[in-house]
């Protein structure tokens, strides 16, 4: 499979098989299984207002009529992370106390989106890490862009524009999977094809669950979606007792 080097941003070739996560509701990842389908959204319905900023300068700032287009439209992402064990995630992306957390590698979840990406793959799928700054060293960040842009950015250079976030958010860890539309395209979401059962190898609850709905979802996963990847309920909440039990029998079985 050819790919140029810059589909990845930011990553390494050692980064491209590190486990990510993301955490949605049960029942978006239900529907991913039973419609094999994954979902991007357009950046501009992120919460944090810095989120587009790069393209909403270029926007305001340049009224070329070569330049005049609606990048933000043009973008589509969703968002993993590096850390598999977060309070803070899961109270922020699972209020609901039901959702689940699915986990990839980078290279699996980027491979999925590229082998749907058609004759111009190359300039429209990209993955890449977050880079955390604060708000003056993005604005230098954002002047040093815009200078490599001649008319309408294409390729990596217009994917990486959604890489940047305040040192607030630091703590989510965040690697985005990206898919540029070439031409206008109006729709809210983008979807590619996927097997969930081949992408994802394990599938953990919210730890806060309770553990009589956790057994009858995570069977309700096992006969419905044919999954035979892990599935786990997260001891991030677990009683301490149990847990440091847990770990000295291991190392006890394992010497």
């Amino acid at each position: 499979m050819k790919k140029m080097k810059n589909n990845y941003i930011n990553i390494k070739e050692s980064e491209k098989d590190k486990f990510i996560y993301r955490i949605t509701s049960f029942e978006r990842m239900a529907e991913m299984f039973l419609t094999e389908k994954m979902t991007l959204v357009k950046p501009k319905k992120w919460e944090d207002p810095f989120e587009n900023f790069i393209l909403n300068y270029f926007e305001e700032e340049d009224s070329r009529e070569d330049f005049d287009f609606n990048f933000r439209n043009s973008l589509y992402a969703n968002c993993w992370t590096f850390h598999n064990r977060s309070d803070a995630l899961w109270r922020i992306y699972s209020p609901d106390k039901y959702s689940v957390c699915v986990r990839t590698t980078i290279r699996k979840l980027f491979e999925a989106l590229f082998e749907q990406g058609g004759h111009l793959k190359n300039n429209t799928c990209f993955i890449g890490k977050v880079e955390y700054s604060n708000q003056s060293e993005m604005y230098k960040k954002l002047q040093l862009l815009k200078t490599q842009f001649d008319s309408r950015p294409k390729g990596s250079g217009l994917a990486e524009t959604i890489l940047f976030k305040r040192t607030a958010f630091q703590h989510e860890c965040e690697v985005r999977l990206i898919y540029q539309e070439l031409f206008p395209y109006e729709k809210e979401i983008f979807q590619f094809d996927f097997y969930p059962d081949l992408i994802f190898d394990q599938i953990t609850f919210d730890p806060r669950m309770g553990k009589n709905t956790y057994k009858a979802l995570s069977t309700y996963l096992r006969e419905n979606f044919n999954f035979n990847g892990k599935v786990m309920q997260s001891s991030l909440y677990g009683k301490p007792e149990k847990i440091f039990k847990k770990k000295i029998n291991k190392i006890n079985n394992s010497s």
